[in-house]
């Protein structure tokens, strides 16, 4: 069963939906997981395939520079 995609993005820890063909990549706190988690249990929905990945101190840092180097130059 397909699930909403706007009911992901409407979880308060979820900061991000995309969806690329069957894929579905869900960004968000530390609490994202089991918030998602537990919508797709209450839905009925199983996922096929679950991977986690936490930012490490240099892709946040990256993050921030790009961000602010994108609005330094605006």
């Amino acid at each position: 069963m397909p699930l909403d995609d706007g009911l992901l993005a409407s979880l308060p820890d979820v900061t991000g939906v995309v969806r690329r063909g069957e894929t579905v990549l869900v960004t968000g706190n530390t609490n994202a997981l089991n918030a998602v988690t537990s919508v797709l249990a209450r839905n009925q929905v199983v996922a096929q395939h679950l991977r986690v990945e936490q930012a490490s101190l240099e892709d946040a840092c990256l993050a921030l520079t790009d961000h602010h180097a994108t609005s330094a130059s605006e």
